[in-house]
Formats: structure tokens, C-alpha cells, sequence
């Protein structure tokens, strides 16, 4: 049976909630793992401040444009997360969703020449009438001519197409998802198997290679 209802204290940890403040909070619909999403309702109430309630976060998305990833959008429980953009043209503000040091999801503001794109990470691939698919673990699904993207890569998506190849491997900029350094930002020294060796702040830590998002420059420099 799927739940309608979410209570406060049963929240993710990377969620920005006052736990006791009510019961309930708004449940994002399924589409991908709430760790690293939250429903576009407490994103736009707590998050990026449009609207003070439930109420008015629908008014807006109904009466005004909102875009998540470039597509508008009207249902106040679509879960937004890591690495998603959310437009408001109309009044000219653009966000990109990032994680703090203490592992929370944050909106960082961007502006619109950065809102025109996203990063995915591949979660695996599949041949499909003679190209691959390309599945992320946001829930994305592109087809790709070429097969040397793998697991664990990040890919830039402008127009609903690859724009740029962002592998896992020595030198990349990465941002960590999970674990004791959710939120760091490092360069990679070494990937070994399911562990990557990266630097931040002139020193070493290693981390679980699925804790590992590549990002590029542009985006580490906006997010950091």
C-alpha cells in the first residue's frame, strides 16, 4: 500500500525540516530515493522562499511558470534532489540543488546560462535498437551512440542530449553523496576498484566509489 503521508520525525536526515514543529510533512510521489530528494512544496517554502504555505506553493505552480530541469511543472509533491534545477523565468531566478557539509540538500542560486543544464550520474547501461540507454540514478533515461560512458560517470545533459562526458577517473572534480564526507568537494587522486582516493583542502581522505558525483568545474566553483 503506498503512503499519502509522511510524519516530520520519519524525515531523510539530508532533508531541511523542523521536525516537531507539526505531525506531518508533504510526501514526494516515487520516482527516486528521498536521501537525496525532497517534494518541490518544502523546497519552495524553505529552500528558495516562494510561499509561506502549502496553499500558496499551489497557487503559484498552477498561475506561474515553474520549470524543474527545464520542463514545467504543477504538482507540489514531484521529488526534486541532487543536482536538479528549478527556474522561475518570470522573475528571473534559477537554483540548482547542492549538499552542505553537514548533509543537507540546499537551492544555490545560478544564473540562467547554468540553469540551461544538468549533471546525472550513470547508475548502468542497456543496448537498445542498436544504441545504448543510458539509465541515472535520478530516475533519467537518454539514449547515447556511444558505449564508453560507465558506471559511476557523470554526464552534462543540455536539451535532453549529452553535452559533455564527465569520467570518473584521476584529476576529476568530484562531490561526495554519502558517507562520514557527504558534502566535500575534491579532486580525485586515485580510483581503485570500489574505492576513490580524492584531495580537499591539501589533504587525502578515501571514499566508496558510489558516494563519488563528478561534477565540472563550473559547477564545483557554484556549488562550492
Amino acid at each position: 500500500m503506498v503512503q499519502n503521508h509522511m510524519k516530520r520525525l520519519a524525515a531523510p536526515k539530508a532533508w531541511v525540516v523542523m521536525r516537531k514543529e507539526r505531525t506531518f510533512i508533504t510526501r514526494p510521489k516515487p520516482g527516486r530515493a528521498f536521501d537525496l530528494a525532497m517534494p518541490l512544496n518544502q523546497i519552495m517554502k524553505l529552500l528558495v522562499q516562494k510561499g509561506n504555505t502549502t496553499k500558496e506553493v499551489r497557487y503559484i505552480l498552477h498561475h506561474e511558470e515553474v520549470l524543474v530541469n527545464s520542463k514545467r511543472v504543477y504538482d507540489h509533491r514531484l521529488p526534486v534532489g541532487f543536482m536538479d534545477v528549478i527556474s522561475f523565468p518570470g522573475v528571473n531566478e534559477h537554483f540548482v540543488m547542492s549538499l552542505s557539509r553537514k548533509g543537507k540538500l540546499t537551492a544555490v542560486a545560478v544564473d540562467k546560462k547554468f540553469a540551461t543544464q544538468r549533471i546525472i550520474k550513470v547508475r548502468n547501461k542497456t543496448r537498445l535498437a542498436g544504441k545504448f540507454q543510458i539509465n541515472a540514478y535520478d530516475g533519467t533515461n537518454i539514449l547515447a551512440d556511444k558505449a564508453d560512458y560507465k558506471v559511476a560517470d557523470s554526464l552534462v545533459i543540455k536539451e535532453g542530449k549529452v553535452a559533455k562526458h564527465l569520467p570518473l577517473t584521476k584529476g576529476a572534480h568530484i562531490i561526495l553523496t554519502g558517507g562520514s564526507h557527504t558534502g566535500m568537494i575534491g579532486t580525485v587522486q586515485e580510483v581503485d576498484g570500489t574505492t576513490v582516493v580524492f584531495e580537499s583542502n591539501n589533504k587525502s581522505y578515501s571514499t566508496a566509489r558510489r558516494h563519488a558525483f563528478v561534477v565540472d568545474e563550473t559547477t564545483k566553483e557554484v556549488i562550492q
